[in-house]
């Protein structure tokens, strides 16, 4: 299955590699190998991941303090990357403004 990243999602995810590199060389790009593995995992098996409403998901990095956030369409699309450490409903507002049901 193929998988699309929603411009939000993408740039708070350039954002996060942006700051890890400027807090340890290399660190930003362990985040992005990080990311890459967990979208592997869900497109692996899409329905096992904690579901948050009916049609949106959520799966948690290993290492780092994100969650992607995804729906399952005819692709999956990611529609956040979620910093575990905000408010926990900040997404919400994202995918609303991008048409997306919750």
């Amino acid at each position: 299955m193929k998988y699309q990243i929603l411009t939000p999602a993408r740039q708070e995810l350039i954002n996060s590699i942006e700051f890890y590199n400027k807090k340890e060389e290399n660190l930003g790009y362990k985040l992005l190998l990080d990311f890459e593995e967990t979208v592997n995992r869900i497109i692996d098996n899409p329905k096992a991941w904690q579901p948050l409403t009916m049609n949106t998901r959520r799966c948690l990095l290993k290492t780092f303090p994100y969650g992607i956030i995804y729906q399952i369409d005819t692709c999956i699309q990611i529609i956040s990357f979620m910093n575990l450490k905000r408010k926990p409903a900040y997404w919400k507002k994202i995918v609303k403004q991008a048409g997306f049901k919750i």
